[in-house]
């Protein structure tokens, strides 16, 4: 059965949402963690850069101080890690950032620093290692023919995602291009922040949220927008030169990542900073994906969540935590409408 949220190609659809925030609650309950506190390098996190969850519900954790990546089962129990550590020969890795599972369970690994991707077998062989000519910020993939990979604003293309089919051998150019990247005042503020954003996957539709100016645009395996949910936020606020130098852009707010939750709800996680760069607030943006509707937004507990965000199918939610040690935290979630003070009280 289609989702309500795929459309009619001849039919782009924006949703714009002007409604203040902090007007939904929301309940996360720690259930589960994953990384002991001590152990062997394997059974540890000395860093956790980004999470994903596989459709069996296994968690996978990029450690970025070992260089390895992870897997545990849902329970907590340490399966299988990835990878050979520090370096550049196969399997290694220099800065490994995003990680993705595909629908066949092979693991995807970008290093920003190599400029490559390595793509492991559920059993931890490597069966494809692609050098990119560019940086890469965040990948995402259906299986082996239908990759999607979103190189930083500052690589020098107009293109917003790539698409690659990896089961072409020699072949390692994109076979299709989609998508247009934010212009307009800010350009070289924003293509040289990290603000690049992220691309996800869920049931051939492909999700992308800007880390500045808001927007969680949604395509077809095709390149076809089908849709993008937009707002106006209060406290946002485009980066800036701090010193005249590219090498020294201040992000003062934006979107750190979002999250697919229950197949129903989208999560967009934003951020406000004040000048020297502390951190103000943390926010949780809802919109439906049934009816792409805006839902509302929570104000988050100060290190609740961190950068790393993923959900799951039951609608639980993922999060690296560095209390009582470094770990991958699984959250039981909900959330509901805050109750408005009587004006009279």
């Amino acid at each position: 059965m289609k989702k309500t949220i795929i459309i009619c190609s001849l039919l782009l659809l924006v949703n714009c949402s002007k409604k203040t925030y902090d007007k939904l609650e929301i309940n996360l309950i720690k259930v589960t963690s994953y990384g002991l506190e001590d152990g062997e390098p394997d059974e540890i996190f000395g860093g956790v850069r980004d999470i994903f969850v596989d459709k069996q519900l296994n968690v996978y954790g990029n450690d970025f101080v070992f260089k390895k990546i992870k897997k545990y089962s849902n329970d907590g129990r340490l399966i299988k890690v990835f990878g050979n550590g520090e370096g550049e020969g196969p399997g290694e890795f220099l800065l490994g950032r995003d990680i993705c599972v595909d629908d066949e369970f092979n693991l995807y690994v970008l290093d920003l620093q190599l400029h490559r991707v390595t793509v492991f077998d559920s059993s931890a062989n490597i069966i494809k290692l692609v050098n990119l000519n560019y940086r890469p910020a965040s990948i995402a993939a259906i299986n082996l023919e239908n990759v999607f990979i979103l190189p930083s604003f500052n690589s020098g293309f107009d293109e917003l995602i790539f698409k690659y089919d990896y089961t072409l051998e020699g072949k390692e150019e994109p076979n299709l291009k989609f998508g247009r990247k934010y212009t307009g005042d800010y350009e070289l503020e924003i293509y040289n922040s990290y603000l690049y954003g992220k691309v996800m996957v869920k049931d051939s539709v492909i999700y992308y949220t800007s880390g500045y100016p808001y927007s969680i645009q949604l395509y077809n395996v095709d390149g076809v927008l089908l849709s993008e949910f937009v707002r106006e936020v209060e406290f946002f606020r485009p980066p800036y030169l701090k010193r005249k130098s590219t090498r020294y852009i201040r992000n003062l707010s934006g979107s750190l990542q979002g999250a697919i939750l229950s197949d129903t709800l989208f999560i967009n996680y934003l951020f406000d900073v004040d000048e020297d760069g502390g951190l103000i607030s943390q926010y949780f943006d809802f919109w439906s994906l049934n009816t792409g509707k805006y839902i509302g937004t929570s104000k988050l507990e100060k290190n609740k969540v961190s950068l790393s965000l993923v959900g799951d199918k039951y609608g639980n939610l993922y999060s690296n935590s560095s209390t009582p040690h470094i770990s991958v935290s699984k959250y039981e979630f909900s959330f509901k409408k805050r109750e408005e003070k009587n004006k009279n009280e």
